[in-house]
């Protein structure tokens, strides 16, 4: 049996929220890192087998057509609200509230620094945690998120400004930290 033992304490905007004990703390790390591991697997494995069937062209399709359902079937699954969020997003669903910039921010002040990121949990209000943990940029990424006309070939970046007309997520490279994973979790 798990006990929600905290204290309350107002947020940047005035609001209510609950103090974590550490026990609850530890809890959500655990419990953030499956569902952000198990997320990322999924959207991993498939992307993988769409640039395997059609290079990143059919990745990019793919991606524009299923990755909201997978990330949503997996939101239903553990039951947690699953985003990921950065201030370079391709999709504006993906543009983060005012305490996800505010994390994203830290944590790019951080990687400045060339301290490793680690994920970290925060009370949103009295009824909701919210787990965040840095989303770097692999290799593969590249083909879709890295420089235009070296990395990511102009036919690409073209059928990218079709399905994405406001994306800012290109330019990168691989080991950059790209964004957040944001998983809110109901406490009662």
């Amino acid at each position: 049996m798990i006990f929600f033992v905290a204290s309350c304490q107002l947020n940047t905007n005035g609001v209510e929220q609950t103090a974590l004990t550490e026990e609850n703390r530890i809890i959500y790390l655990s419990k953030g890192q499956i569902v952000a591991t198990q997320t990322q697997k999924a959207l991993g494995t498939n992307l993988k087998k769409a640039m395997k069937e059609g290079g990143p062209q059919n990745a990019l399709t793919f991606c524009k057509l299923n990755a909201f359902a997978i990330k949503d079937s997996l939101s239903e699954m553990y039951k947690a609200d699953i985003q990921r969020k950065s201030k370079k997003y391709r999709n504006p669903a993906d543009k983060p509230n005012k305490m996800e910039s505010e994390i994203i921010n830290d944590y790019e002040m951080t990687a400045s620094t060339g301290e490793a990121l680690k994920p970290i949990v925060k009370p949103i209000d009295d009824k909701h945690i919210g787990y965040y943990a840095p989303i770097m940029l692999g290799g593969l990424c590249l083909n879709c998120h890295g420089t235009v006309g070296e990395e990511v070939a102009d036919s690409t970046y073209a059928l990218i400004q079709k399905l994405y007309p406001e994306d800012l997520a290109t330019g990168y490279k691989a080991g950059d930290f790209r964004g957040v994973w944001s998983i809110t979790f109901e406490t009662n």
